[in-house]
């Protein structure tokens, strides 16, 4: 272990010169890191904010990161998307998601991120095999965006009532292998599971990615079969029964779905130490 003096908590405000926008960001330092320590950015979900002046800085703090930081000695960094005023909320720029925010700027969080968890890696001595990505909700889907664009910094991703898409399927090819972690709950309602079609934010009906289909692009991306035992019936259907699937590559990538049969919207039940015991396995091959 290494030991540091103090806990260091930096919360501070970032401005993206692209769009103007202002994130605020919160770095969290355990007293005792391990040697070479871990990275966990995690992702808030959407948070209702009429005024902006509300940013859900300690999202994850509430949620126990902190604690699992402290006792397994990892880097806590978690981000907060843009205020968006079209929908006066926190919620962040996912696929397919530019129609939520003024026409004139939608943010590019991905690239935000990329460029952030570049720069902690670097300041934090971050071991680089060992960078995780955590959301819940819009940062689920988040956390699907950048495993897909920074696989090549990622090694492992968890969303939580978060899917991969929602009105078009069509994304570009995935940067590396990446294993998942991911979860939903049969009853949700907000986000359909089994996918199908829902308006959101006053927009026309549109589709939604289905587990199957989250989980096949992640089999296909990290070079496994495609799932024989389906969580759906169909598009939309209803649910077969199936309460999860875990394949795993030889070299330990790893991809591992997961329906909660009780709960509904978020799937926040496997907060913060069954996703911690996933991403502590899940390092880089």
């Amino acid at each position: 272990m290494r030991t540091i003096p103090v806990t260091l908590l930096f919360l501070f405000a970032i401005t993206d010169v692209a769009t103007s926008q202002q994130h605020y960001q919160t770095i969290y330092v355990p007293t005792t890191v391990v040697q070479s320590p871990a990275l966990v950015v995690c992702l808030h979900g959407t948070t209702l904010d009429s005024t902006g002046t509300h940013p859900p800085t300690n999202w994850c703090g509430l949620r126990g990161w902190k604690d699992v930081a402290d006792r397994f000695g990892f880097v806590l960094y978690a981000p907060t998307s843009t205020w968006n005023p079209k929908t006066k909320s926190w919620m962040w720029n996912a696929y397919n998601m530019d129609f939520l925010f003024p026409a004139s700027s939608p943010p590019d969080d991905s690239g935000f991120l990329r460029s952030n968890i570049q720069q902690i890696i670097g300041t934090y001595s971050i071991n680089p095999k060992r960078v995780f990505v955590i959301g819940s909700s819009s940062g689920g889907f988040m956390a699907h965006r950048v495993g897909i664009e920074s696989g090549d910094l990622v090694a492992a991703i968890a969303s939580l009532s978060g899917q991969l898409w929602y009105a078009d399927p069509t994304l570009p090819s995935p940067s590396g292998p990446v294993s998942l972690f991911e979860c939903h709950g049969a009853k949700d309602t907000f986000v359909p599971s089994c996918g199908g079609t829902k308006a959101i934010w006053g927009k026309t009906k549109e589709p939604f990615a289905s587990m199957d289909d989250d989980l096949n692009f992640w089999l296909q991306t990290d070079g496994l079969p495609p799932n024989p035992s389906p969580f759906c019936t169909a598009e939309g259907g209803s649910f077969t029964g199936v309460p999860y699937v875990d394949e795993k590559t030889a070299s330990g990538v790893e991809v591992l779905m997961y329906l909660d049969y009780e709960n509904g919207h978020p799937c926040e039940a496997y907060w913060p130490q069954i996703v911690w015991g996933f991403f502590l396995t899940h390092a880089k091959p």
